[in-house]
């Protein structure tokens, strides 16, 4: 599931695009909204969403220099401008940001519903390369050294600050078994078996 921070100064049209996000069926979103960016800031901390869309005009501080700090708290998080205005030096500065689309108001909802669920494919392979690295080097039974995985994989792959991992004597059926009955206690849970061994790291 992808967790999105909504943020816009208009609650009309915060909501809006809210409802119409809930309810389309591409991608899975995990939706949260924010009125500015102080609330943005409250909404962030700990949560830690995939995506912000934010508009530019907000009062106080602009949805840009929002995002210029919490892409140095959220380094992972991906963004999205909304304008109403195709200003140059808004322009310059959302490219400085690798900001990945910069919108204009009233935003195409359809288009946005694919650029979404683009970032969603993305991360999906960026963690399954991950895992499969993972898996590859339990398996071959010595420690990982600090080259074998980027400090971007580690933080994305194990987002939170704590994390278990744990060995069974347990078919590949029954790790499955397994980790239906556990699902209720974590987030999520990664299951890697080979033979009559499995390891599980739930987080």
């Amino acid at each position: 599931m992808l967790k999105l921070l909504l943020v816009d100064d208009e609650y009309i049209v915060l909501k809006g695009l809210e409802i119409v996000l809930r309810d389309q069926k591409e991608v899975s979103l995990e939706i949260r909204t924010a009125i500015d960016a102080v609330d943005a800031y409250e909404k962030a901390e700990g949560w830690t969403p995939d995506v912000i869309i934010a508009d530019i005009n907000m009062p106080e501080i602009d949805g840009l220099t929002m995002l210029e700090r919490l892409s140095v708290t959220i380094p992972l998080c991906r963004f999205i401008i909304v304008s109403g205005y195709e200003e140059n030096e808004y322009l310059k500065r959302a490219l400085k940001l690798h900001v990945d689309d910069y919108l204009l108001k009233p935003v195409d909802k359809l288009y946005l519903i694919r650029r979404l669920k683009q970032i969603d494919e993305e991360k999906k392979a960026r963690i399954k390369n991950t895992l499969m690295k993972c898996r590859l080097m339990l398996f071959r039974g010595h420690f990982f050294h600090d080259s074998e995985f980027s400090g971007q994989e580690t933080e994305e792959f194990l987002y939170l600050p704590y994390f278990s991992l744990f060995v069974a004597g347990l078919s590949p059926s029954g790790a499955r078994e397994a980790k239906s009955r556990l699902a209720g206690y974590f987030e999520q849970i990664f299951v890697f078996s080979q033979n009559n061994w499995s390891i599980f790291l739930p987080i």
